[in-house]
């Protein structure tokens, strides 16, 4: 409030006497002269006079404000007191020109003893004439910023009454749910003793989510805690404490405006869509409903604009998070402000007031254990400008912790690797700290894991809002304390009720100041408010703020660590207040510093806008991860912890790795483990281009933990069989758990063998080789020397043949988990083959020649053995195993490849080969899997049909899709790249509504796995990809390959009547006569009855008669043409007909077409009949032609009615229909008997669905029939390799084995 002219003043010096109060205690006082226009304030103060209070007496002042204008009715009423605890009242209100003079009553009750109070109150005036320029007449503090919201051009959208399907969870398959059971029924196990022993199961899938589509973006910086923010304008998922997110929306959290009204009346309305069932719920008004709402997300901003409840005022609400790329010290605060613009559309001026409310807690149930404190604050900004407050002081549960030991690690084989350091300085340098040197405090820890210590600590937590606006007339208001749930007892508790009907009546609140603490069974909230008067057609701002202060993050296991915003503000968990002003101060300067670095970002022209505002969002995990940044560790010793709670932390000069502190964050909100390395690998790119010292760090951290070994055995998960849990020179699978002791402890997943797993050591070797290169940091290249050397060194002992290349070992052991791979594979060797061109790489900066020319003749022979093993002529074989799936095109083979050419290192293959790999992923696993809409499948087979082989394989990965996106971007297949990630997208932001909770996958239903996972992050890979390699790259990122071809096979279908698609596979194959006919694929559905064929056409998307015209054409041919063509990768098209049984013209046209689609009924065995009696065994009499033969079984939509009808009635005219087994028994013998028969299928003809996977399945039998390659056709010079030998026996084994089986 600006300075005022002191209107009404009574003191009670602290030398009163009982005959003092008695001058105005307990009387009206009144005044000769009438309230003018203009806005006041009555404060009242005291404190403790010194004298000694009677016995058993109250010790207060109760002040009693009424203001009637001059017409008699009631302008305002408040009434509080004040106590030596509690220590101010203030009441705000305003006495408009239409009614003044106005008049006031201010009743003073000095109770008995209040003779030991020194007390004092005012009433203070502020003209109408000097609201404008500050209230001692002088220069405002700054200009009112009247400027209208600007909304961002590129964010996620949505109305705040749009809905979006229910999450739901993937289910396993009959087939995986009987491979993994052992796996469930120990996991069960495993997590009833983990929860017995007091510590957190790194994941629990017996666990539902709490979650649903209904997360946005996240409040506050890196590693200090986050609060969630739905989309809608909820408070929700509490992730103060990493590993232990709280899914609750607490109804006393809401932002809410009064309006007047044109009649001259108010209304006050919760700015939420939500209508909760809560005593808030119940005594607020929920009045808006989201129609005329809309947010706009794009992290770490939103941007929320309320056309409603008020035709006539609109509301934009801009929040804000100091996420702020390369700045390592407002990016840490935990703290988040929503910039308010108040904007009246009307010429009528408008009286506005918002109101911030808050609940001291986090949705717990201990927010109604009692012992919490509000406390009401103001204060004036660096600016000038006002502001006003709540601290919530929250009374945080003692806690008997349970504190493991540290294992010392073996370092002698480190320091054997370290003696081949170029010198004795490099030596010094990279060698990492030992566990027991990390920190002072270890060393007192330095027991064995089972021996422990129990204590009991109690970990300070506040939290506070705060309200300024730049307008000099902005009035202030607030409710320091009400109970927002829970039992009201007594009057001198507020409930929601009266805070909203003081609110509801004309925008104000009471001003009543309570710091008593909160009772058992009570929820207390406090409310701040800020009333303006805003012009006709102009614009005002009211900015709030909100802050939190957790200075210590502290795990299951009583192990503890300061949090790095503590190093800015303290360690004593009571700067909450402070933190709320400042972020009111400083949040202009967090947007300027955000919009310099999205700018560029957001006006390239030439990336897609979906891409963008996804490149951001995915940013919410860095943060809302259960992500912790460190600044030093908690002592254990209670002495020593309270000296440290007050202690004022020491800064570096300079920031560095080393001074950084240590970051983590989970694999997932789900699989709760810290920095899970091999998913970290592909989220990397995201910290390495935005904090690269955190990077940095974190890679410091698993160099050191690579040579810790624990004499620990425990059971795996997955094969019951009993290994150790960490061995030196094994990169660790993750750093600990928040259930037990991160950093102490690794590896706390034990799901499978970890130390087998081949991945995680060449992944060291890449990372912090692409960390040199984003850096150039030398010294870190150094410090991590010997640990690259030794992670090389240890997978080694995995190449069991001596050719250079490493082999899987048959189980999951690699982050496809459920995934085995045998011998070489695609994925783990290409890992491996990049790893030791790394190593040569740094070897070479290093100067030492000596490793230099080792690394780079092991890379070579691996490289050739690589080719050699699993090179197929079109792609890189997923293993060279026996298995049923050795030749499936993973997504993500060609991993090694994305990471040789990001960090400049030699290509894992020849160009050809890796392109011809990268068009085949394309062609088939997201061109094929439900037309490339929902991103690529992990695994499918040559045939075009999904990899089933396991749980993972049939998945869609978010993460890895963006690294395989990311792969194109890097080979200059833009549009492929984009086409490839838009799936992501569209399931993220679109279809499904995972935004700011992204899962790791999802099944082709889009049910989810593992929401909230780290994985995704890679988008910034495609970021890296476009960025280096831009300049180079073929342009049109903006074009959708997958959108671009259904246009046209819409448009030519259209044009040409029966053309249901036409592929384009070979974009740069040219017709070399102008008068090149265009290959058809003509497929003919046959079927027993006319029926049949009516309903296989109701599948088509244009229904095309089998008519004498089209007999004619097949008639005007001698046979299936285009076969050349087809031959030489031209462009194809397919065309499909239908004729029934009864038709004279059958084989007529069977002759002539490409492949012919014959389906049986499973539940009819007459057409089973005429399927081999009539039609198969003619063809086969036949001399003529004979087309390949898809023979499909039909009726499987009706099969389980059909078969519960025939088993409840014996007698029923029908026979049993074919089980999925006895039909594909009948279908192999069909194919044994009749070789033309190349497949077999099963699908509903009833859908479109049924019907494309004949057509697609069809297809796939004629062209690898007329032995098409999908590729270009090579240019002189760069035609592709021949298979590699023994790649080449295998899939020679494949084809001997006999026909495709669906």
């Amino acid at each position: 409030m600006a300075a005022a002219t002191v209107v009404w003043k009574v003191v009670n010096p602290k030398d009163a006497t009982r005959d003092d109060i008695a001058m105005y205690s307990g009387r009206t006082v009144e005044h000769n002269a009438l309230l003018e226009a203009g806005d006041y304030t009555v404060e009242a103060t005291t404190q403790d006079s010194g004298l000694t209070p009677i016995a058993g007496a109250f010790r207060y002042v109760e002040l009693d404000v009424t203001v009637t204008g001059h017409e008699g009715g009631t302008l305002f009423k408040s009434k509080g007191n004040v106590n030596p605890k509690e220590q101010r009242f203030v009441a705000h209100f305003s006495v408009p020109v239409e009614r003044a003079p106005a008049k006031v009553d201010i009743v003073c009750t000095g109770h008995s003893a209040v003779r030991s109070i020194h007390f004092k109150a005012c009433l203070l005036h502020v003209p109408l004439s000097l609201r404008a320029k500050g209230g001692d007449g002088k220069k405002a503090a700054g200009p009112v910023d009247d400027k209208p919201a600007v909304l961002p051009k590129i964010a996620w959208k949505r109305k705040l009454n749009a809905t979006f399907p229910d999450h739901r969870e993937f289910a396993v398959s009959a087939m995986d749910a009987m491979r993994l059971s052992m796996l469930g029924l120990r996991m069960k196990q495993y997590i009833d003793a983990e929860t017995g022993q007091g510590r957190l199961p790194v994941m629990n899938p017996f666990k539902k989510s709490d979650a649903g589509p209904r997360m946005g973006v996240p409040l506050g910086g890196i590693g200090a805690g986050t609060i969630g923010r739905g989309w809608r304008g909820e408070f929700g998922r509490w992730s103060i404490i990493p590993g232990f997110p709280n899914y609750s929306t607490v109804d006393a959290n809401q932002f809410s405006v009064f309006v007047s009204q044109r009649n001259g009346e108010g209304k006050a309305t919760v700015l939420s869509p939500l209508r909760p069932k809560s005593k808030i719920g119940r005594s607020w008004n929920f009045g808006i409903s989201g129609t005329h709402s809309e947010n706009h997300s794009l992290y770490p901003q939103s941007w929320t604009e309320y056309k409603e409840p008020d035709r006539d005022v609109k509301l934009t609400c801009r929040q804000v998070s100091p996420f702020i790329p390369h700045n390592y010290r407002e990016s840490s605060f935990p703290m988040a402000v929503f910039e308010w613009t108040v904007e009246n559309t009307v010429a009528v001026e408008k009286t506005v007031s918002l109101m911030f409310s808050w609940q001291n807690g986090m949705g717990e149930p201990y927010d109604m254990a009692g012992g919490h404190e509000n406390k009401h604050f103001s204060t004036e900004l660096a600016d000038g400008n006002h502001a006003e407050g709540i601290e919530f002081k929250y009374n945080m549960p003692s806690l008997k912790l349970l504190l493991e030991g540290v294992i010392e690690r073996s370092a002698t084989e480190k320091e054997k690797m370290e003696g081949e350091a170029p010198d004795a300085a490099a030596d010094a340098e990279s060698k990492p700290q030992s566990a027991s040197a990390k920190e002072e405090s270890e060393k007192a820890r330095s027991a064995t894991v089972n021996e422990a210590l129990h204590y009991e600590i109690v970990d300070p937590f506040s939290m506070a809002i705060c309200a300024t606006s730049d307008d000099p007339g902005a009035t202030f208001f607030h409710n320091s304390k009400f109970v927002s749930d829970g039992s009201v007892k007594g009057e001198q508790y507020l409930s929601p009720k009266k805070v909203w009907d003081s609110f509801e009546l004309n925008g104000t609140l009471s001003n009543s100041d309570s710091m008593s603490p909160s009772q058992e069974g009570q929820a207390i909230a406090g409310a701040t408010a800020v009333r303006l008067k805003i012009p006709g057609n102009s614009s005002r701002k009211i900015v709030f703020s909100l802050a939190w202060d957790n200075p210590v993050v502290r795990f299951n296991s009583g192990a503890g660590y300061f949090r790095r915003y503590t190093n800015f503000y303290g360690r004593n968990g009571r700067n909450a207040q402070k933190m709320a002003t400042d972020a009111l101060e400083f949040y202009k300067d967090w947007i300027k510093q955000i919009d310099e670095w999205q700018k560029p970002i957001l006006q390239d022209a030439n990336l897609p806008d979906w891409y963008k505002l996804t490149l951001f969002n995915e940013l919410y995990y860095i943060v809302e991860g259960g992500s912790i940044w460190t600044a030093g560790r908690v002592s254990n010793d209670a002495a020593k912890h309270a000296k440290e709670l007050e202690a004022t932390p020491v800064l570096p000069e300079k920031e560095t790795y080393k001074t950084v502190g240590k970051f983590g964050y989970l694999e997932s909100l789900e699989y709760i483990m810290v920095n899970t390395y091999d998913v970290h690998f592909y989220a990397s790119w995201a910290l390495a281009m935005l904090f690269p010292l955190l990077e940095q760090s974190l890679q410091i951290d698993f160099c050191e933990a690579m040579w810790v070994e624990y004499d620990i055995e425990w059971q795996t998960l997955h094969s019951g069989e009993v290994s150790k849990r960490k061995v030196t020179g094994a990169v660790p699978h993750d750093l600990g758990n928040p259930g037990d002791s991160p950093w102490d402890l690794v590896n706390s997943y034990c799901i499978q063998p970890i130390n087998c797993w081949k991945d995680l050591n060449c992944k060291l070797v890449l990372q912090v080789w692409r960390d040199y290169q984003l850096t150039g940091d030398v010294a870190f290249l150094r410090d991590c020397w010997a640990s690259m050397q030794k992670a090389i060194q240890y997978v080694s002992d995995f190449d069991t043949d001596g050719d250079g290349l490493i082999e899987n070992q048959g189980f999951p052991d690699q982050t496809y988990d459920t995934w085995a791979a045998m011998g070489p594979s695609a994925y783990s060797g290409g890992l491996w083959v990049t790893a030791l061109a790394a190593c040569a790489a740094a070897a070479k900066i290093l100067n030492n020649q000596g490793k230099e020319k080792e690394y780079q003749e092991w890379h070579e022979r691996a490289k050739r053995a690589y080719h050699e093993k699993l090179w197929s002529g079109e792609y890189y074989l997923y293993d060279a195993s026996e298995s049923d799936h050795f030749d499936s095109i993973q997504a993500d083979s060609m991993c090694g490849q994305w990471w040789a050419r990001g960090s400049g290192l030699p290509s894992l293959a020849e160009d050809q080969c890796v392109k011809s790999s990268l068009r085949k992923i394309f062609d088939y696993n997201v061109k094929k899997f439900k037309c490339g809409q929902i991103g690529p499948v992990n695994g499918m087979k040559p045939d075009g049909r999904v990899d089933t082989s396991c749980l993972q394989s049939v998945e869609v990965w978010t993460g890895t899709a963006y690294g395989l996106a990311a792969t194109m971007m890097q080979e200059g297949m833009v549009e492929e790249a984009f086409s490839t990630a838009k799936g992501i997208y569209r399931v993220t932001y679109e279809t499904v509504g995972y935004m700011f909770q992204t899962p790791e996958a999802w099944d082709d239903k889009c049910n989810y796995r593992a929401l909230s996972y780290m994985r995704p992050l890679s988008i910034w890979g495609m970021q890296y990809g476009w960025e280096k390699f831009s300049k180079t790259i073929r342009p049109h990122p903006n074009r959708d390959l997958l959108e671009a071809e259904l246009k046209q096979e819409i448009e030519k279908m259209n044009k040409r009547g029966g053309l249901l698609k036409s592929m384009g596979v070979g974009s740069s194959w040219q017709a070399e006569s102008s008068n090149a006919v265009t290959p058809t694929l003509r497929i003919l559905f046959v079927g027993h009855e006319k029926s049949f064929r009516t309903d296989l056409f109701l599948a088509c998307w244009q229904r095309r008669p089998v008519t004498s015209e089209v007999r004619a054409q097949f008639q005007d041919s001698t046979q299936a043409h285009g076969s050349e063509e087809l031959a030489a990768g031209g462009m194809i098209r397919y065309e499909l007909f239908s004729i029934g049984s009864d038709d004279e013209n059958l084989f007529a046209m069977v002759q002539k077409a490409s492949v012919v689609v014959c389906s049986f009924s499973v539940t009819s065995a007459q057409t089973r009949e005429w399927v081999e009696n009539t039609f198969c065994s003619r063809l086969a009499a036949s001399d003529s032609r004979k087309p390949p033969v898809l023979l499909a079984g039909t009726g499987i939509e009706i099969r389980d009615d059909v078969k519960a009808s025939f088993r409840a009635r014996a007698d029923v005219n029908r026979e049993e229909p074919l089980s999925k087994e006895e039909s594909k028994t009948y279908a192999l013998d069909m194919q044994t008997k009749f070789p033309f028969i190349k497949a077999h299928a099963e699908c509903s003809t009833l859908t479109f669905k049924g019907f494309r996977t004949l057509a697609n399945t069809g297809l796939q039998i004629v062209t690898s029939h007329a032995k098409v390659k999908p590729a270009d056709k090579p240019k002189a010079g760069e035609e592709l390799p021949e298979a590699g030998a023994a790649a080449a026996a295998k899939m020679r084994e494949r084809d001997e084995a006999g026909c495709i089986v669906m």
